[in-house]
């Protein structure tokens, strides 16, 4: 019986301490895991205010300009009347009243030559030039004289505000108004399905005047850097010049684009080689050779 009695006061003692170590055990397991994760909260807000102290005390950073971006003007921001250059001609000094003034005369003769010979590159090969042509065989000369005479001789009598207004210009001859008109609507390429369910072009297009041309009151020049293959060649006359240049101009671009040369250095070296009056027979003030980092139009 004693020795009962000793075996169950053992087994008490035992339990009695094995309890009191796992409560010990949870316990401390518990404060563990409690203190793991304040540690980890205090850990991430002191991330979060240095980030936020980072950022309120960071610079903000320019935005990137999209200098791969044609407008030409493809390219170009919307003229305003402090601008003294576009890369469109502006045919203001052709529709503007007649006065007196020895430099509104130069420019419109300038003005007035240079257009002409743009309505011949843009569109002597399409079909209703060539029939116009048949009949009056100094067409150019005669659209550009019914401009300057219903514009001058007397005063016409539309406002001219925008370069959109010459398609209500009051020609007094129907044919000139019809092909004059033709040019400023331009015609898109033409496409058609093969047999194969292919599409191919069927007919070329031709551009739209508009897009050569400008109305600003306040006297402008030309910007070549910017100007469209069809207006240099009316500049310019001959087709390999204006090829050099465009390809000097994509060239320079390029050595922008990569900080290799400055605009000045750049802007210098453009007027230098197609700046001077043996490359055209258009006065040099009459053009500007500015450069920026706005992409030339290729065609």
């Amino acid at each position: 019986m004693n020795v009962l009695i000793l075996v169950f006061t053992m087994l008490a003692l035992l339990t009695i301490m094995t309890y009191t170590r796992l409560q010990t055990f949870l316990d401390y397991a518990g404060v563990r895991i409690e203190y793991k994760q304040f540690m980890e909260n205090t850990e991430r807000q002191d991330l979060n205010k240095a980030e936020e102290r980072k950022y309120k005390s960071a610079k903000p950073m320019p935005k990137a300009k999209k200098t791969d971006e044609v407008d030409t003007d493809a390219q170009e921001e919307e003229p305003t009347d402090k601008d003294i250059a576009l890369s469109k001609l502006n045919v203001s000094p052709l529709v503007a009243p007649n006065v007196e003034d020895a430099k509104l005369q130069a420019s419109r003769e300038i003005t007035s030559r240079v257009f002409r010979r743009l309505l011949d590159v843009l569109y002597s090969k399409q079909e209703f030039y060539q029939e116009a042509l048949k009949e009056n065989t100094d067409l150019v000369g005669a659209i550009m004289n019914e401009i300057l005479d219903t514009a001058q001789d007397p005063p016409c009598e539309l406002k001219f505000t925008n370069v959109k207004d010459l398609a209500n210009f009051p020609f007094r001859d129907p044919k000139l108004r019809e092909v004059f008109y033709q040019m400023l609507k331009g015609a898109p390429a033409a496409y058609a399905h093969n047999s194969k369910g292919e599409k191919v072009k069927v007919a070329e297009g031709y551009p739209s005047l508009y897009d050569y041309l400008a109305f600003r009151k306040k006297e402008t020049k030309i910007r070549v850097w910017l100007a469209k293959r069809g207006l240099l060649e009316a500049l310019y006359r001959d087709p390999s010049t204006v090829e050099r240049l465009m390809e000097t101009r994509s060239d320079y671009y390029n050595r922008l684009k990569g900080e290799f040369i400055s605009a000045k250095d750049a802007q210098s070296d453009l007027q230098d080689m197609y700046g001077h009056e043996g490359v055209s027979d258009i006065d040099p003030q009459f053009l500007d050779f500015s450069v920026s980092k706005t992409k030339p139009p290729t065609d």
